[in-house]
């Protein structure tokens, strides 16, 4: 599955992460795999309100433009959050792939 793909999946899936998965959790080891920068996690930290602070974590993913930030960000899932990337997976089976695929994808699986 390529970065678009999963991408479009985590936005369908927007309201079950943001209310299920500790997403301080999930930026903290997205932070030590350089998807999300040092400035990007101090500003995060700043939001006080743990809902809002969730939503600013996922508006950061989205807005990313580096090639594997969900490639990334669904390995963390499955490290840390299994049921959640169960879910995740069983939405990708019904995306059309238009003919692509990454093997990168497999490093992360």
């Amino acid at each position: 599955m390529d970065n678009e793909t999963l991408k479009k999946v985590f936005i369908q899936s927007h309201d079950m992460i943001v209310s299920d998965v500790d997403l301080d959790s999930v930026i903290d080891t997205l932070m030590t795999k350089a998807v999300v920068t040092g400035e990007e996690f101090c500003e995060l930290r700043k939001e006080k309100n743990a809902i809002e602070r969730r939503r600013d974590s996922m508006s950061l993913l989205y807005a990313s433009s580096k090639p594997d930030t969900f490639l990334q960000f669904h390995q963390v899932l499955r490290d840390k959050f299994p049921e959640i990337a169960k879910k995740i997976d069983g939405q990708l089976t019904s995306q059309p792939t238009d003919g692509k695929f990454l093997l990168a994808a497999y490093n992360y699986i």
